[in-house]
């Protein structure tokens, strides 16, 4: 940037946020806040030539809203590059937005706030799921400036319907998710200038003589914004605004408004402006759905090939709000591009990964979505988006992000029962299994189009220090308890019927009619109640006293002490 003069002038100019000249577009209905914020990005690109919000409201018609997916594509399909890319997580959005913004695009933030998490300032409080602009950054005090098309609306009343200030450190642990023009350009080491602005952006804004017209600061503003940009950035006496949740700009004068408004308009020229709003919704609207609603969606990845973090959670997000019911029996669903996979976990898991078919949660390494030549195990703290959980021969859920810094709450997608979920678990929550395994496939690759770190030579992967299960029948429901002894209190039951079990222990005798007795102890999942506890071996249906056999004859071992 050039050496400005000595002058308070020239100070501030150094100082100035970034931002874009982006008009507040409010959404119409509930679920609509993606469709405005798609249109407030690209009108900042496209000026008058952006679709409207009722073209792309498709986006809003699945349940929950807007899929990141579909915005994605719709951000891309009506710009000249497909600039836009998604990244899960706050962890990178300091440098993710200058380099966006820096570049002249916008930013849209996915905000998801559980029922118990933190209210965010001036928001309703949770749950909430809601995509919000980001068109402008502050360097200095590292705040982001946020356009937000529920402003207005019931439980969103506190905020204003133009642009406002908002503290990154507050906003991030709300970013579940965002797009923005995050990668550097093809052969260029660092962002570019900010391209200019939409011609119907042409405010009178007077720009400081030391400051040049090829750096960002002097990119043209809507009316007042470079003002109030400067204002805010070196305000510093008593009539200065306190740091807080967000600090509101000053309105526009209307002396010189940035576009005519309808009141200055004849009355022919309104009708004839309004019938010709209507005719080029009808025409973006058709060819939004003949590009987008008649084909499914490409994959970016081919079976059994690399494929990004982003487009892992993008595929498991495809099934979430869907309908589909858990099933034991091998029936399938399917994948966004239509090839079916089974509706339980590990199929749900295959799916997310796109394998060539759906695996198991299995030792039998030929079928087992944890063999060496699929996925390999890291550690907690090395998990990322996409990666996996695995709780041997009984369950496995995908990995999105941590929810805490101290690493024991997370979001995850599971599918162990009806319907899909997308929420948030305690790390070894009482109510959970316990002692997840993590484990990454091995051709995922960051959203950057890196490698993950290389797979270990291929080997086995670790059994954890637990026997496997030995099938067995019981000719009537089981009391589950705590420990091996008939006086302890009941926790849970064991259904009568084919069963599996863990281990046997000798504890206090249970006896029946007839002489009938067994002293062993049976540790394993309960039906009902709190997880796993012990059951009498006396409810076994075949074999005599004291004995503890699976059906196939094998004495089932000894658990370890």
């Amino acid at each position: 940037m050039p050496t400005a003069p000595p002058s308070t002038t020239g100070r501030l100019r150094r100082r100035l946020p970034y931002c874009l000249p982006v008009a507040h577009v409010p959404q119409a209905r509930d679920h609509w806040c993606g469709p405005a914020t798609a249109r407030m990005l690209l009108a900042a690109r496209l000026g008058d030539r952006a679709p409207t919000v009722q073209a792309m409201s498709w986006m809003a018609e699945r349940v929950g809203g807007t899929y990141r997916g579909d915005l994605r594509q719709v951000l891309n399909w009506h710009l000249p590059e497909p600039v836009y890319v998604l990244r899960h997580g706050p962890h990178r959005l300091r440098r993710d937005v200058a380099r966006s913004i820096d570049r002249g695009f916008g930013l849209a933030l996915n905000l998801a706030v559980p029922a118990a998490g933190a209210r965010l300032p001036g928001y309703p409080p949770g749950p909430l799921a809601h995509w919000v602009a980001v068109i402008g950054y502050d360097p200095v005090r590292d705040r982001l400036l946020i356009l937000d098309p529920a402003a207005g609306r019931p439980g969103f009343d506190a905020l204003p319907r133009h642009p406002f200030w908002m503290p990154r450190n507050v906003v991030a642990p709300a970013v579940r998710c965002y797009l923005g023009a995050c990668r550097p350009p093809a052969g260029s080491a660092a962002p570019t200038v900010r391209s200019t602005p939409p011609p119907r952006w042409s405010p009178q804004v007077t720009v400081s003589a030391a400051a040049s017209s090829s750096t960002p600061d002097s990119s043209p503003l809507p009316h007042g914004a470079t003002d109030w940009c400067a204002d805010r950035t070196s305000r510093t006496g008593p009539d200065a605004k306190p740091e807080g949740a967000f600090v509101t700009p000053p309105s526009p004068s209307p002396a010189e408004p940035d576009v005519p408004t309808a009141a200055a308009l004849p009355r022919r020229r309104r009708l004839v402006a309004v019938l010709a709003l209507l005719l080029a919704a009808v025409a973006a609207a058709a060819l939004l759905v003949a590009d987008l609603g008649t084909k499914p969606a490409a994959a970016a990845s081919a079976v059994n090939q690399p494929i990004s973090r982003g487009e892992v959670i993008d595929r498991a997000e495809s099934w979430v709000n869907k309908g589909l019911t858990y099933t034991v029996t091998g029936e399938t669903a399917p994948d966004p591009q239509g090839k079916p996979y089974r509706k339980d976990c590990s199929g749900y898991v295959s799916m997310a990964w796109h394998l060539d078919r759906s695996r198991v949660v299995s030792t039998d390494m030929s079928i087992a979505l944890v063999a060496s030549d699929i996925s390999h195990e890291i550690g907690k703290d090395q998990l990322q988006p996409g990666d996996a959980l695995v709780k041997w021969d009984q369950h496995v859920r995908l990995f999105e992000r941590w929810t805490n810094a101290e690493h024991t709450r997370y979001l995850a997608y599971d599918f162990g029962a009806t319907p899909v979920k997308h929420q948030e678990y305690t790390w070894n929550g009482p109510d959970d299994y316990q002692n997840y395994q993590a484990f990454r496939y091995n051709r995922i690759t960051d959203d950057n189009g890196a490698p993950a770190e290389p797979a270990p030579p291929q080997t086995e992967p670790a059994r954890p220090q637990q026997p496997a299960k030995y099938w067995v029948d019981t000719f009537a429901a089981g009391p589950g308890r705590p420990g091996t002894s008939r006086d302890a209190a009941r926790i849970g039951t064991l259904n009568a019927g084919t069963n599996y079990v863990w281990c046997k222990k000798a504890g206090d005798t249970v006896r029946g009619p007839n002489g009938a007795h067994n002293r062993y102890w049976l540790w394993t999942d309960l039906d009902s109640g709190a997880g796993q506890g012990w059951v009498s071996a006396y409810y076994l249906t075949r074999w005599g006293n004291d004995e503890a056999r699976d059906n196939s004859g094998q004495e089932i071992p000894d658990c370890a002490a």
